[in-house]
């Protein structure tokens, strides 16, 4: 009887580490673009913040 949970088990295990690795792998390709924009953004918007702070009280 413990090699059809053994089976059983093995069978959702690889399906599921499938579908995990795909969903995974898809998000990060998703996401990596908005947030490296993100991050390029507030860089500039920071570095203009305290050229501007840097101005005004010279």
């Amino acid at each position: 009887m413990s090699g059809f949970f053994t089976a059983v088990g093995g069978m959702l295990e690889n399906g599921m580490s499938t579908y995990v690795t795909s969903v995974s792998s898809a998000l990060s390709s998703a996401i990596v673009p908005v947030v490296t924009t993100e991050v390029t953004v507030w860089i500039v918007v920071y570095g203009i913040a305290v050229n501007l702070h840097k101005n005004y009280y010279r």
